[in-house]
């Protein structure tokens, strides 16, 4: 055997100068005579096999306790559950007993309560309904009346738009006029200079300077006669300006009454949907503090149910209607008792 494993490990090793380790199979080799150790000590100890069972055994005892434990608190609930429609069941059909008057008259006071929380709260959701309607019908006559606020005020608009358009026109042609009137000027002042220079020249003769002078002459006076007409026209417009500024004015304070009604009209809607916010706000906090009521009285009324139905099981009066809850009772206490039962064993 030593030989055996001696010619395994020589005959694998690597070279002095290798950086190769040992083939990886001899780990899983090794690994699987540890197992096969760990095996055959856990055969041989009985003590240890005792304890592992001991364990186990322990556990699974737990585990299945754990288990009756869910079962019977389930059990629990299905016969507090019974218990409370016995009890609702005695309630509504009026089974009364001498030990059962008390709770009964406790359960009528409730109900009477409950039933008159249930009115109010059904009048105060008619309300929120009303309110909810009738904001939506005025917001919607709200925005009606904006719309044809909007459609009055925009033929102003569009007049004003017009006569701006208009007004810029005329102030563009009047700066036109006025620089051809500043060239014309300068065409003439122009002209006389020539003409100063032809009368005093030499080189022309009088007939010539004669001819050029009229010239310059016909110029001159087909100029003053545009400018003339520049200094017509310019006051006619200048008027015509006032006259359609004078008209901007008032079909600007024209638009500003509609933006006044506009902005006024908004600020009406604004503050009344705040109010009736408010009032429809308050009425669901009514509501929810009702329902709340509601709720705090079936808390109430659980305890009760399920005392009167104790006291049927007790009493178990001669009843069709209960007959069944009772085989049903029974059957759920028996259950009960068996797992009680099992888990004691246990």
């Amino acid at each position: 055997m030593k030989s055996f494993f001696d010619s395994i490990f020589t005959t694998n090793l690597p070279p002095p100068d290798s950086k190769e380790g040992l083939p990886f199979w001899i780990f899983w080799f090794l690994l699987s005579i540890i197992l096969l150790l760990v095996i055959f000590i856990f055969l041989r100890d009985k003590d240890l096999r005792q304890r592992l069972d001991s364990f186990f055994f322990k556990t699974k005892q737990r585990l299945i306790k754990l288990q009756y434990q869910a079962r019977l608190k389930r059990e629990k609930q299905k016969k507090d559950e019974l218990l409370i429609e016995i009890g609702k069941k005695t309630f509504s059909e009026q089974i009364t007993l001498d030990q059962n008057k008390k709770i009964l008259e406790k359960l009528r006071g409730l109900e009477e309560k409950q039933e008159s929380i249930k009115r109010q709260s059904e009048d105060i959701a008619v309300k929120i309904d009303i309110g909810q309607d009738k904001m939506t019908e005025l917001s919607k006559k709200h925005e009606e009346k904006l719309n044809e606020l909007g459609k009055d005020q925009n033929p102003h608009i569009i007049q004003f738009n017009e006569l701006k358009n208009k007004e810029k026109a005329l102030r563009k042609d009047v700066r036109h006029k006025q620089k051809d009137m500043t060239d014309f000027e300068k065409n003439i002042h122009s002209l006389q200079k020539e003409m100063e220079t032809t009368e005093q020249s030499d080189r022309l003769s009088l007939d010539e300077k004669k001819s050029k002078i009229e010239e310059l002459n016909g110029n001159i006076n087909e100029l003053e006669e545009k400018i003339s007409s520049i200094h017509n026209d310019i006051p006619l417009i200048e008027k015509e300006q006032n006259n359609i500024n004078t008209e901007i004015e008032s079909i600007e304070k024209t638009i500003s009454t509609f933006d006044r009604k506009i902005s006024d009209t908004k600020k009406k809607e604004k503050l009344r949907q705040r109010k009736m916010q408010k009032s429809i706000k308050e009425l669901e906090k009514q509501y929810e503090n009702f329902t709340e009521k509601t709720k705090e009285i079936e808390a109430q009324k659980d305890p009760l149910l399920r005392r009167l139905g104790e006291v049927m099981i007790k009493e178990r009066p001669n009843n069709n209607a209960l007959n069944l809850y009772f085989s049903r009772i029974d059957r759920a206490e028996k259950r009960i008792r068996n797992l009680e039962r099992q888990i004691d064993d246990l």
